[in-house]
């Protein structure tokens, strides 16, 4: 029940605050929407549903000279490889044109646990932030928010927003 419900309004959620917080950003949006594809890819990279998850090895692995023996737990870090400086120039900044982001992690990147709704997820996003731009373009943070953490480590659950003028 939590996929595709809580992991996409938190990142949806993330998504916007960064727009709100670069104005720039967001303008390039609203003057170019065709953009949107891109804004939901940054923001899935920046803003992953899932920051990390826990699995168990199945086998004996040397990794960096450290040895992870089967039946060890083991947590991969989305949010980490996310923001990998070897893989993305400018890894903290959420950047809508950014020409590296092929690479994020955060559907399980093709893997053996690829996320199967993927497309779901991906199709909610670029509709919620056209709907959002259509509707409000005018959107903009109302001074500086009281924020509470959501579960997912790396998202905001509140923002008050307001619109401009």
């Amino acid at each position: 029940m939590a996929a595709g419900n809580d992991s996409t309004r938190a990142t949806y959620s993330s998504t916007m605050l960064a727009l709100m917080e670069d104005p720039e950003q967001y303008q390039l949006l609203l003057d170019r929407p065709e953009l949107i594809p891109a804004a939901v890819e940054e923001g899935l990279r920046c803003f992953p549903a899932f920051p990390f998850m826990g699995r168990t090895a199945t086998k004996d692995v040397e990794l960096h000279g450290h040895t992870i023996r089967e039946g060890d737990r083991v947590l991969m870090w989305y949010l980490s490889s996310n923001r990998d400086e070897t893989v993305f120039s400018e890894p903290e900044r959420f950047h809508i044109q950014r020409e590296d982001i092929k690479e994020h992690q955060a559907f399980g990147a093709g893997g053996r646990h690829f996320c199967l709704g993927v497309a779901l997820a991906r199709l909610e996003l670029r509709v919620w932030i056209e709907e959002t731009l259509r509707r409000m373009p005018d959107l903009e943070l109302a001074g500086e928010p009281e924020r509470m953490k959501a579960l997912f480590l790396n998202q905001y659950n509140t923002m008050p927003v307001r619109r401009r003028g």
